[in-house]
């Protein structure tokens, strides 16, 4: 028995999903007999190329067409054998599997020679045509460049850029589109129809998102799921099959995030990776998650008609969009994404998860406030309960520094030290000058990297000698974080753009007396070293 996709292949014009405006200039080519030698159909797969390929063939070679209509009949000869992959004169050529410039001289050049059999023309489908050798495409331009009169050549593929520009040139160029949401549904409830099957709208919806635009893909979906062997097919029978879409965990871990709740999330993640859930899968949902919540927070309308979603989903969700401000959301946007890059080296499936939250909690700190302990302030008065507000990092401030050793000059070559013809500075400034400007200085490096500010805040200027800044810092990691090519050039162009002229940053070790904080036990500590361990930013002071 033949695959579900294959059996419910559009024969007409009209059974064919998206695509209006091919079909529309194909058809009326067809029509008005005016017909070019070569077309190229590219696109993403499964929405249509060969099968618009196939009916356009067969409108042209159908032997009952009304002249003023582009439908086939479907009935003649001519049709029957072309539905069936019978023709003599319409031939279907996989590139994929036939690259050489032998199999095209052989099958397409000799071939072409010929008059057809039955039809008006001479038709030639080349699947994947990017995949063809470099000779092969040489040979293949001969003939488009001086075809017969009767032959006429449709070449699909995904990847047009690969298709060399002297055969795009010589051809009449289809931009083909995945197919609308809403199509697609309709698409799979005339096929389940068709199959005498009944499915949830719920069903549908799923297999729509999953499928992307594809209708092959959705087809292919649907076809899993009717091998259950049930005539009705309901969501719990399309958790079998369909990867589920985990709303309800998804929003737990992200409120961890913004409650800097590691513990939940860590308890989350071990329980999903228990469950046997693909923890890849649930960080690319994460994903799409935060982009809905982004869309819930500046266009409804829009989260409403791309995710589909119920009245109850979208209140949720605006509970959560409600409490994050855009800097979170940017925050918590980039670092999703950016940690997709440490599942190609993780070999525990839980470390990528579990060192988001690390790093969003701790190094996103400054821009990600606790609402954790968030309360409503009393109309009488500050709330007994009101817990007291943790003091800024901006003013903390750091004693007097004793500096243990001096480091010479970063060992490697600044951006600034490029050009002879920079700006120098007009005279030596001031340690007071720079002082004054710190936190414009901190406010600049922000725009440039996130966390980066996290570390400068908990420095201190030391000392300008010449063209050179020294800044203090009280970690080795901190120190060895800023002697980072990356790192320092993003502080001295910082330091160009608020001074005016350039300064070479110089980052050296000081020591500070401190007490002992008696109530930070050892696990505590070990658990900041983790942290920072991980990723290079300081925990939040205690």
């Amino acid at each position: 028995m033949s695959s579900l996709y294959r059996r419910h292949r559009p024969q007409k014009w009209e059974t064919i999903s998206g695509q209006s405006n091919i079909k529309s200039t194909l058809q009326q080519e067809i029509k008005d007999v005016r017909l070019v030698n070569a077309y190229l159909f590219f696109g993403p797969r499964g929405v249509g190329k060969t099968s618009i390929a196939r009916i356009f063939a067969k409108s042209l070679n159908c032997a009952m067409r009304i002249p003023t209509d582009s439908e086939p009949c479907n009935k003649c000869t001519n049709c029957e054998e072309i539905t069936s992959g019978r023709s003599l004169d319409v031939l279907e050529i996989d590139a994929a599997s036939h690259t050489g410039v032998d199999h095209v001289r052989e099958a397409i050049i000799e071939n072409a020679q010929f008059a057809p059999s039955k039809g008006a023309y001479k038709i030639f489908i080349i699947d994947e045509v990017h995949m063809l050798s470099i000779s092969a495409f040489n040979a293949l331009l001969k003939i488009i460049e001086e075809p017969p009169a009767h032959v006429i050549f449709i070449l699909a593929t995904t990847e047009p850029d690969k298709v060399p520009e002297t055969i795009i040139s010589r051809c009449q160029r289809f931009d083909f589109k995945k197919i609308p949401h809403k199509e697609v549904i309709a698409r799979l409830k005339l096929v389940a129809t068709e199959e005498n099957i009944s499915v949830e709208d719920e069903v549908y919806e799923r297999v729509a998102r999953q499928s992307e635009g594809c209708v092959r893909d959705a087809e292919s979906l649907l076809g899993q799921l009717f091998s259950i062997g049930e005539t009705a097919i309901t969501s719990e029978m399309a958790d079998l099959v369909l990867p589920r879409f985990y709303i309800d965990k998804l929003k737990i871990f992200v409120e961890g995030i913004l409650k800097k709740d590691i513990i939940t999330n860590l308890n989350l993640i071990q329980t999903l990776a228990n469950e046997g859930v693909d923890l890849l899968l649930f960080h690319e949902q994460l994903i799409e998650f935060i982009r809905l919540i982004m869309l819930v927070k500046f266009n409804p309308e829009l989260a409403r008609q791309s995710f589909h979603l119920n009245d109850a989903a979208l209140i949720s969700i605006e509970d959560v969009a409600g409490r994050m401000s855009p800097e979170q959301l940017s925050v918590i946007f980039e670092e999703t994404i950016d940690a997709k890059k440490w599942w190609k080296n993780a070999r525990i499936s839980e470390i990528p998860l579990e060192l988001l939250t690390l790093k969003i909690a701790y190094a996103g700190s400054s821009l990600i406030p606790s609402v954790s302990h968030r309360e409503i302030p009393s109309s009488q008065g500050h709330s007994k309960n009101q817990p007291v507000a943790e003091p800024s990092l901006d003013k903390i401030q750091i004693p007097t520094p004793v500096i243990t050793n001096q480091l010479p000059a970063c060992g490697t070559t600044s951006l600034l030290h490029e050009s002879s013809n920079t700006p120098q500075p007009p005279g030596i400034i001031s340690l007071d000058e720079i002082k004054k400007k710190w936190n414009d200085l901190l406010k600049r490096v922000q725009t440039y990297h996130h966390s980066l500010p996290v570390i400068l805040r908990m420095s201190e200027p030391l000392e300008v000698a010449g063209n050179v800044l020294r800044i203090g810092l009280k970690y080795t990691f901190h120190r060895d974080k800023i002697k980072e090519r990356k790192m320092s050039d993003l502080v001295e162009k910082a330091l160009l753009d608020v001074l005016g002229f350039p300064l070479l940053i110089e980052p050296m070790m000081i020591t500070v007396s401190t007490p002992v904080q008696p109530d930070k036990d050892a696990k505590s500590i070990e658990f900041d070293d983790l942290v920072q361990a991980f990723s290079g930013i300081p925990a939040p002071l205690a």
